[in-house]
């Protein structure tokens, strides 16, 4: 019987000393350090990161991105069933994943670095209505998509966008906020800057107007519009050599018309180029994707510099826009 206990309490050992792991999306496991803490390690992808869940908060650094959970498997997060009051965000962590942090109906709170990286509108669905973000810092970082330029304040507007209304949004100051609205359509309303009297400006991201203006007669609107990563992906190949402009949703300012509708009879419309890309003698294209994923070319019917003509079956669609300069011969 003393030998039997003995086993007993020696098999007890070894299971409160061992390392439970806990499988993220793909082949990635979480290996749990103690009963609330827990570590995702990757030597080739430099990923070191510890989770921490103390006193109802859920505390997250090291280095790395936090990776997707599938919607079966959100049992897998070791956080998973904890009842989460806030969440905070060490820089260090460079994206959250899809439904990494989603459906904690008791948060209200999430703090997190300016330059992280959301990767999906799910990320952090599902948190208590009224949920304050706070992203603290004014770091800016590029991860283009093709060779089309991507930053990661264009991986937040989704989210802002889904949850305005619904959470609030702060930043370190007016720069920071500008960032997020500039050319953003609709503007976010929820979001307020910490700092109110900071003067900071990032010289390698200037505030760019991106106000395009439809000039025919009609219904039709257009405004800047950051777009997901394969629309960029699928514009990323046309782009070419060509001069990268921005991204634009063609619109009906009475909304009747559905997005990718058909019209049988096309329609020629002309947009005002914002100033900022206007040069002599520089043209310019736009392409957009229609049903089906078809990307197709919009050659510019016009000769003035300002503006682009162009006609179309498909005008309440995605469009990039780009131009070309003209080639000077020495």
């Amino acid at each position: 019987m003393r030998k039997f206990l003995s086993l007993l309490c020696a098999l007890a050992i070894c299971i409160t000393v061992m390392p439970m792991t806990s499988k993220a999306a793909g082949t990635t496991e979480w290996i749990r350090k103690a009963e609330n803490d827990w570590i995702l390690q990757d030597a080739a992808t430099g990923t070191d990161i510890e989770v921490v869940f103390s006193d109802n908060i859920l505390y997250v650094k090291g280095t790395g991105a936090i990776p997707d959970y599938p919607k079966d498997s959100l049992g897998y997060r070791p956080w998973n069933g904890k009842t989460v009051f806030e969440i905070f965000i060490e820089k260090g962590i460079t994206s959250i994943g899809a439904d990494a942090f989603s459906n904690f109906p008791y948060v209200s709170k999430v703090t997190l670095p300016s330059s992280i990286f959301i990767e999906s509108i799910s990320s952090f669905g599902g948190l208590r209505d009224g949920c304050a973000f706070y992203f603290y810092g004014t770091d800016i970082v590029s991860r283009d998509i093709g060779n089309l330029p991507n930053n990661n304040l264009d991986s937040l507007i989704p989210t802002l966008h889904k949850y305005d209304g619904n959470y609030f949004f702060t930043f370190d100051n007016y720069y920071m906020v500008q960032m997020v609205q500039n050319g953003t359509s609709p503007k976010i309303s929820n979001i307020a800057a910490s700092d109110c009297f900071t003067q900071y400006y990032n010289p390698k991201y200037p505030l760019i107007s991106y106000n395009a203006e439809v000039l025919t007669a009609g219904d039709f609107a257009i405004s800047y519009s950051r777009q997901g990563a394969e629309a960029m992906k699928a514009f990323s190949i046309m782009l070419g050599d060509n001069g990268y402009a921005g991204m634009y949703n063609l619109h009906t300012k009475s909304g009747k018309d559905a997005k990718n509708a058909y019209l049988q009879n096309p329609v020629q419309l002309t947009v005002k180029i914002p100033d900022v890309f206007v040069y002599p003698g520089r043209t310019f294209s736009l392409v957009q994707i229609v049903p089906g994923g078809i990307v197709q070319v919009l050659s510019d019917e016009d000769v003035s510099d300002n503006t682009i003509t162009f006609t179309t079956n498909y005008p309440i669609t995605t469009y990039m826009l780009y131009y070309t300069d003209a080639v000077t011969v020495q």
